[in-house]
């Protein structure tokens, strides 16, 4: 069991030296790097700005599983993901274009109603998506395309 685990977790790395970045990890036709510090959502997003990345935005289910398999890895418990209500409440948006996603995976009951909470993140013991205050140091992925496909 472990092994299946260890053989899924590291198969982001197969190719990744041709494709990625040095640190970032390959899936699929995106390189993703996962911070080593906290900090709070408009600095996770600014950081990965500078990268040339956007704070991740998940295009569906499988994605997310790869990247949470990622953070289990590295022993994160909370992680900062691409999506703001910030521009209007109870409307979450892509924090990198503002366009609305087509994929979430709220715990049921979130997200919260109310100001004090406009940034998404992935709880990783529920492996859910809730709404935090923006403020609240975590860590969190960037993502871009592989260079092949850049």
């Amino acid at each position: 069991m472990f092994f299946v685990i260890v053989a899924i977790g590291l198969s982001g790395f197969v190719g990744s030296a041709h494709v990625c970045d040095n640190g970032w990890r390959a899936y699929k036709n995106h390189c993703y790097w996962f911070s080593d510090d906290k900090a709070v959502f408009s600095n996770a997003v600014t950081n990965c700005f500078k990268f040339g990345s956007t704070l991740v935005e998940f295009c569906g289910k499988k994605e997310e599983r790869w990247a949470m398999l990622q953070n289990r890895i590295k022993g994160y418990d909370l992680v900062w993901i691409g999506y703001t209500d910030s521009l209007e409440e109870g409307k979450y948006v892509y924090a990198s274009s503002g366009e609305t996603p087509s994929y979430f995976n709220w715990l049921k009951g979130q997200p919260h109603k109310g100001k004090t909470e406009n940034c998404a993140a992935v709880e990783m013991t529920e492996m859910k998506w809730h709404d935090y205050p923006c403020s609240h140091p975590m860590f969190y992925i960037c993502k871009k395309p592989a260079k092949h496909y850049a």
